[in-house]
């Protein structure tokens, strides 16, 4: 989880030891290094300090935030490229509780079986963040029947829609930056998705929509190496 002077802000996930992952809106106007700080490993918030708590705890402040650049948003329009690389001040040791989710390689899969987590708002009229780590079984939905709700809104080549459409599962205010995996043939999971938006949360016909992480597997490649010391 990422938080901008000691408040909640968004969902992160660690791709690297030294790299998170999160959606470009989340650190826009956000630029000031020291105030942030990513915390890996418990799923309890602690509720004064927006901080997750416990033994296997780690937090790290960061060095280097990386905005795509072609990232573009504006007042009621949807986030386009919305993606943003965080870069750790150490590395995080991989243990039990605390290891990197996998980019996919090549071409998206097909699986249904995709989860959304995050400590996001519950619905969305919840006043509070929920204390625990949620999830979500978010099924992807097909393009034709995504662009059909957000229209030219929705841009296929960097996004795709997964939710339920009776609404009873959603993502909402605070997974944004969040991680979407999908388990892959052979049982292995990747992160194909980043949570970007959506219209409100839990609305019946609507899914939200994901920063499809196939689509900037070069350009996150590229961000490590150029920035790596």
């Amino acid at each position: 989880m990422a938080t901008f002077k000691k408040s909640y802000v968004c969902g992160s996930t660690l791709i690297h030891s030294n790299w998170v992952i999160t959606s470009a809106h989340c650190v826009r106007g956000r630029l000031i290094l020291e105030n942030w700080q990513i915390s890996f490993g418990d799923h309890i918030r602690h509720p004064k300090f927006d901080s997750v708590q416990g033994k296997s705890e780690i937090t790290r402040k960061i060095t280097k935030i990386k905005i795509h650049e072609d990232f573009f948003m504006k007042a009621n329009h949807s986030p386009r490229m919305d993606i943003a690389l965080i870069k750790l001040d150490s590395p995080v040791d991989f243990t039990h509780s605390v290891n990197r989710a996998c980019l996919p390689s090549g071409e998206e899969s097909s699986t249904k079986f995709c989860f959304a987590i995050g400590f996001g708002m519950t619905n969305w009229d919840a006043k509070e963040y929920p204390r625990s780590l949620m999830e979500a079984h978010m099924p992807k939905i097909p393009d034709s029947a995504c662009r059909l709700k957000y229209g030219n809104e929705f841009v296929n080549s960097s996004m795709f829609c997964a939710g339920v459409l009776d609404g009873t599962r959603d993502t909402c205010v605070g997974d944004s930056g969040g991680p979407l995996i999908c388990k892959h043939r052979g049982g292995q999971w990747y992160l194909e998705g980043v949570i970007s938006w959506g219209s409100e949360c839990g609305r019946k016909g609507w899914p939200s929509v994901y920063t499809r992480v196939t689509k900037f597997t070069q350009w996150i490649d590229d961000v490590i190496r150029k920035n790596t010391d």
